[in-house]
């Protein structure tokens, strides 16, 4: 049984009251926490165009639903920097600073990328994390086979927490720091994948202990050529790729990357299985993904759309019933492990409209719909693209 509580500190504006989400929750020993933003404890905005301004704050934020909990920034395990400016993270040394001023010489793992749109039109950044306080154990990992990013970046490749495997953003970068595959996607997602397979061999594990991925890509295309894709997959994965979630941004930190991949893995796990209920679309034949895996009874879901049970879209140019469908398509993959839509604790939502989750009262129709008056931490940001073009949400997360 899993213990949990809502963390809702004072000195970190409530967001329960008016857009119906928590901040923060404790699970055990795990800490997930909503994108933070500029916003004060007032919910004013700090730093209106300053986005190194905003950043201080969202990581204030953070610092304090940790803080609330026994917690500190140096138990944070896993980040994801949404910008909608890129070139602040190229800015090493004024993104450093910041950095620094939280974690001291070196960040745990994460990953940045430049979306089209958040919540508010004057936020700059959104920062979501995860957390593990009182671990057993905690190393950095960083074989001499993948770059070093801490020398000139600061932050860490990839993390071992009590064998959970935290793998930062990974790219086309060999071991030496060059660009391997300029205007090549597919080589760019191989070297992409070797190096997270090198990560998790420094540990001991395989590829086959990956339970999440998100593909950050510019070029949707890639992912859309079904066969193409596979083939790169299947190199790495064998015929079932784990859970995985796929979208086009509008940058990433060097220009010339087309594809990013940030990745979870949990070493010598006791149980692992494919969750492939007959009520929601097997993705597995024709996109050799699984939707869903179990692993010691934590559940890890791939984003999840408005395609029914027979892959057949529900709700063309309709957002709140695409946004229906994919909350059905959860609670069936949750129900087929006897866990509830309750035992949700991190969403992200990505959308190809943020006007939709910008408008409080339809969107929380839904949610209350799904969730009853308090959904779990949860990230929306606004993408350029979906892997189907009709799609125009699509939600990702894990259930404890």
């Amino acid at each position: 049984m899993v213990t949990r509580r809502i963390i809702a500190p004072e000195n970190v504006w409530d967001s329960r009251p008016q857009l119906y989400y928590a901040q923060g929750l404790l699970a055990d020993e795990t800490i997930y926490i909503s994108g933070q933003t500029a916003w004060d404890e007032k919910r004013n905005l700090v730093g209106p165009g300053d986005i190194e301004s905003q950043t201080r704050m969202a990581l204030e934020d953070i610092r304090r639903i940790l803080e609330a909990e026994g917690a500190k920034m140096s138990d944070i395990v896993k980040m994801i920097f949404f910008t909608k400016d890129i070139r602040f993270l190229r800015r090493g040394e004024y993104f450093a600073k910041v950095l620094k001023e939280f974690f001291g010489p070196i960040t745990p793992p994460c990953t940045g990328v430049q979306i089209g749109n958040l919540w508010n039109p004057d936020f700059w950044i959104e920062i979501e994390a995860y957390a593990v306080k009182n671990a057993k154990s905690r190393k950095i990992i960083a074989p001499a086979n993948v770059w070093d990013a801490r020398p000139e970046l600061y932050y860490a490749q990839g993390m071992n927490v009590d064998d959970t495997i935290y793998i930062s953003g990974q790219t086309a970068w060999d071991e030496k720091r060059k660009l391997q595959g300029p205007g090549d996607i597919e080589t760019q997602a191989r070297l992409s994948l070797e190096n997270i397979r090198r990560l998790l061999e420094a540990e001991g594990a395989k590829m086959s202990d990956v339970v999440k991925m998100i593909f950050f890509t510019k070029d949707m295309r890639l992912l859309r050529r079904d066969e193409l894709f596979a083939k790169v997959l299947k190199e790495f994965f064998g015929p079932i790729t784990p859970p995985c979630t796929a979208v086009q941004i509008a940058n990433l930190w060097n220009p010339d990357f087309l594809i990013e991949i940030e990745a979870i893995a949990v070493k010598n796990a006791k149980s692992k299985k494919i969750v492939a209920p007959s009520n929601v679309w097997d993705s597995r034949p024709k996109q050799y993904y699984a939707q869903a895996m179990n692993v010691d009874g934590t559940v890890y879901f791939s984003g999840q759309t408005a395609l029914d049970e027979n892959s057949k879209l529900v709700g063309l140019g309709d957002i709140e019933a695409q946004t229906r469908q994919s909350f059905e398509n959860i609670r069936r993959l949750l129900e087929s492990e006897g866990k509830k839509m309750s035992d949700i604790v991190k969403m992200i939502f990505f959308t190809k409209d943020i006007r939709y989750l910008r408008r409080g009262q339809l969107f929380a129709k839904v949610l209350k719909e799904v969730f009853g008056p308090i959904t779990p931490p949860c990230t929306g940001v606004q993408i350029l693209n979906l892997w189907e073009p009709d799609f125009l949400i699509e939600i990702e997360g894990i259930a404890r």
